[in-house]
């Protein structure tokens, strides 16, 4: 009995692995159809951000976890990519048979019975003809297909699934390993209480718009900075991040934060168990390590966007990298900071110049998203088991009458009524014109340069490797596509091909609306062999080609950058200053459009007014920051005298929403000296949409103190420093003001106002202490200087502060005064004492002043710091 048991257990056990073993070849095989349209998708997208690569990675991998899930769920439709397994040898016998109905008419059955149930069937299996075989149609096919298919995976589904089961649970058990050794890290890391890292913390969450808390963990062991949890997320700091700069702390918590902001940990887990289910598929891993690589550079990216100058995040990621040792969990479990096998690609994407380093949007997700779904619902539903189709039917009163019918012994009876004498339909097909109707329809077609301007379809990939080229354009309703090998002379005015080399290679064709036309050209031992196509049929080379290469050449030019330099120079050569301008407005493309105006602008041929003309047709067609930037760092300082020039490119540079390319570009005009008070006021109006404290400051410390007597410009200055919520940046541009000459007592006054934002006791008291070792607190300043040094809570720094201002020589009873009153009010005993026996040592011969100190000295409670006030102020050695 029992090994009956043990035998229907296995046969059960075999069945269901039968049916998973086909499940998960259906999904693998759908799998890697999302993944060569993911790899596909994203090489599309080289120019565009490393977080929208990353996102289309993150979809993949999740959408082909859920696809066994989904196909099961969904109802199937049949895609005809693989034939049904012959029925002969297999566990089930099919037997034709005519039946009757009611009224007489004939019914073709088809009985499916299974092997070994001691039935017969109306005919042996092998007698099946291929008429009775023809006679399974979409509907009836899949079901026989489902038991031929089971029954040849049975013999080797059982091992399979083993197998499958014992790769399936070595991956889940790095994964379980990883996430218990974070727990363990976790519970034995000690948090961060340093007020530095926590205000510093809470407000880059702030900015970055995380609402979730955050806890800052240190390990005691060496590791790299890593990030995980989803609702509660961590983020662990190595023990040598005490010793690191402002700088770099700030850098580091960016790009963790950033993590935690992009949910980066939960695509990490989605993408390991999309690895574990289909672990025997390499593109899984391959997909999996990119959707890592493109996360690290998007959160490099928000560093960089956060104001951080590329090669000093460079050299903070290197040392960090060099410095410390690999995270033993990170790769599984917790996203690291710097895994040294991504760190040389990312160290190339971090410095190279020009890189797309925006965010995904969140209507770019929603998007993103929806197009995921629509193609991922029918490919889910989707069945690649497809039957053979009828090529005999059987006559049942004209009617197609699928019907199944369970039979009392088991025996599946299903049939299938089919109409004759039916003509078969063929499938429409395109009506194709005559040759000379072709042409006219191809004339009057506008090209795709001719398009709308305004049309969001439109773009151009262009890839290139050794002596080849494929550049692929569309432009609303029109694609184009050139293809090049070899080298490629173009006639001077490039309307033709002038010659190819040998065995080279050149090709260009456009599509407009379905309609394509193609010239081929190839160069061999006869000379240059011209070829032509139109709607993918060769014809005779002629008149009407001839008529459509400079055409499409021209659509092919203002959509490239190819030959850009040598184009420029014709233009420039036939038709001057105006034909770049027109050609600038006849790109599509603000790489090419750019270039044109760069180019017209550098002859130095056109007035201020042209060039302002210039920038504002720039602001109302050139979008990125990249390329606005650049056209306003060509404009000649010579030109910026203009005061509407000067007005026009500040407006210009008002639409760059990066923090380092408005900062280059507005640094750039300050070097014009003279600038009017007007034009300075909207500057720093300008600069007060600059979100990097680093960019902002390094602008206001070029500004310096040359429009600070205005009272206008102070009050924009004023304010511009109120955006600063880095204390180490704004004491950084306060530092600098105080290194300039003859600073005014109304600039230092300004100084001081902007000073009290800051919050650090450190920098506040770097920033009192400079004033008070070159500047005398004079009686107008005496207040504002002393509710400074009142606002330091640190009793060190407060006390550094104040023995810098008494040890000066130039200062006043009241300043004394003022500083043995903030004195008195230091909550420590050695700091306050130190301040007052350093008054004592010089102004103990004034009556008014000693007064003040004995009773000052009252409120020590030490008795030794008491003493040694007292002898300070009574003159003897302590």
């Amino acid at each position: 009995m029992d090994s009956i048991s043990s035998l229907v257990g296995l046969v059960d056990f075999g069945r269901f692995a039968s049916q998973w073993v086909s499940v998960l070849v259906e999904a693998t095989l759908k799998g890697l159809v999302v993944l060569a349209i993911a790899g596909l998708v994203t090489t599309a997208m080289r120019s565009a951000s490393a977080a929208a690569r990353h996102a289309v990675w993150a979809l993949a991998l999740g959408s082909i976890l859920a696809l066994p899930l989904f196909s099961a769920l969904l109802p199937n439709w049949e895609l005809g990519i693989f034939p049904a397994i012959e029925v002969e040898g297999s566990s089930a016998v099919v037997a034709p048979a005519q039946t009757s109905t009611a009224d007489g008419s004939v019914v073709q059955a088809v009985n499916v019975l299974p092997a070994g149930t001691g039935l017969s069937p109306d005919v042996s299996a092998t007698a099946v003809s291929p008429a009775t075989r023809s006679v399974l149609s979409p509907v009836i096919a899949p079901r026989v297909a489902a038991i031929e298919t089971a029954s040849t995976l049975g013999v080797f589904a059982v091992p399979i699934a083993i197998v499958w089961g014992l790769g399936a649970l070595l991956v889940l058990g790095m994964l379980l390993t990883g996430l218990m050794r974070t727990s363990f890290i976790a519970n034995r890391a000690l948090p961060v209480l340093e007020s530095e890292w926590v205000r510093m913390s809470d407000r880059l969450r702030r900015r970055l718009g995380i609402r979730r808390p955050v806890v800052l963990l240190r390990n005691e062991a060496a590791t790299t900075p890593a990030t995980w949890g989803v609702f509660n997320p961590i983020v662990l700091l190595p023990a040598v991040s005490d010793g690191w700069s402002l700088e770099r702390r700030r850098d580091v918590l960016v790009h963790e934060l950033a993590h935690v902001k992009r949910l980066d940990f939960l695509t990490q887990i989605i993408g390991r168990y999309a690895c574990a289910v289909f672990w025997f598929n390499p593109f899984m891993w391959l997909a999996a390590r990119q959707m890592r690589v493109e996360r690290e550079r998007a959160c490099d990216d928000e560093v960089l966007r956060a104001g951080t100058k590329p090669s000093e995040y460079a050299g903070h990621l290197l040392e960090i990298a060099r410095s410390v040792k690999s995270f033993s969990a990170a790769s599984f479990s917790s996203v690291a900071m710097a895994q040294r096998s991504q760190l040389s690609g990312r160290l190339l994407a971090i410095l190279e110049d020009g890189r797309h380093r925006g965010p995904l949007s969140r209507g770019g997700t929603v998007i993103a998203f929806t197009i995921a779904f629509m193609f991922f619902v029918p490919l889910a539903s989707m069945t690649t088991i497809t039957a053979q189709m009828p090529q005999e039917a059987v006559a049942v009163d004209g009617v197609v009458a699928p019907d199944v019918a369970n039979v009392a012994n088991g025996t599946s009876v299903i049939s299938q009524s089919v109409p004759v004498d039916e003509p078969t339909p063929t499938p429409m097909s395109r009506p194709v014109l005559a040759g000379e109707s072709q042409k006219l329809q191809w004339a009057s077609a506008p090209g795709c340069y001719e398009a709308d301007r305004d049309s969001e379809s439109r773009g151009i990939n262009e890839n290139s490797s050794n002596d080849r080229r494929t550049s692929r354009f569309w432009d609303g309703d029109c694609e184009g596509e050139v293809r090049i090998r070899g080298e490629v002379q173009f006639t001077p005015d490039y309307t033709g091909i002038r010659s190819v080399s040998r065995d080279g290679h050149f090709s260009i064709e456009i599509d407009m609306d379905g309609d394509s036309r193609r010239v081929e050209l190839r160069a061999d031992g006869r000379g240059l062999q011209r070829r032509w196509f139109v709607n993918g049929s060769e014809s005779t080379y002629g008149s009407e080609a001839e008529e459509w290469l400079p055409r499409a050449l021209q659509d092919f030019f203002r959509h490239s950058s190819f030959d850009i330099d040598g184009r420029v120079r014709f233009i420039l050569t036939n038709g001057g200053v105006p034909g770049l301008l027109a050609q600038a407005e006849q790109s599509h493309g603000e790489y090419l459009a750019r270039r044109f105006y760069v180019a017209a602008i550098e002859t130095r041929e056109i007035d201020p007014d042209q060039v302002a003309a210039i920038l504002r047709r720039a602001m109302r067609t050139v979008t990125s920051d990249f390329e606005m930037a650049r056209l306003l760092r060509a404009i000649h300082g010579d030109d910026l005298r203009d005061e509407n020039l000067r007005r026009t490119y500040i407006q210009a540079s008002n639409t760059i929403g990066s923090d380092f390319e408005k900062a280059r570009v507005l640094r750039a005009l300050l070097e014009q000296e003279g600038l009017q008070t007007d034009v300075v006021q909207m500057l720093l109006e300008s600069a007060h949409d600059i979100g990097s404290d680093f960019e902002l400051a390094r602008l206001l410390t070029a500004i310096g103190t040359r429009y600070l007597d205005d009272p206008t410009a102070r009050d924009s200055y004023l304010s511009a420093t109120r955006s600063i919520a880095s204390d180490f940046e704004l004491q950084r541009v306060l530092a600098s003001l105080l290194e300039a000459e003859n600073l005014s007592t109304e600039n230092l006054r300004l100084l001081l106002m902007s000073g009290r934002s800051i919050q650090s006791d450190f920098e506040s008291a770097r920033l009192l202490m400079n004033v008070a070792g070159k500047f005398v607190v004079e009686e107008s300043l005496r207040r504002l200087f002393f509710e400074s040094v009142d606002g330091i809570g640190s009793d060190f720094e407060r006390q550094r502060v104040l023995t810098t201002l008494v040890n000066r020589d130039d200062i006043s009873n009241d300043v004394v005064s003022d500083a043995i009153r903030s004195a008195s009010a230091i909550g420590g005993d050695f700091a306050k004492a130190t301040v007052l026996k350093a008054i004592a040592d010089k102004y103990r011969s004034d009556t008014t002043l000693r007064s003040q100190l004995e009773a000052a000295a009252e409120t020590i409670s030490s008795d030794h710091e008491y003493g040694r006030v007292m002898s300070a102020i009574r003159g003897r050695r302590s």
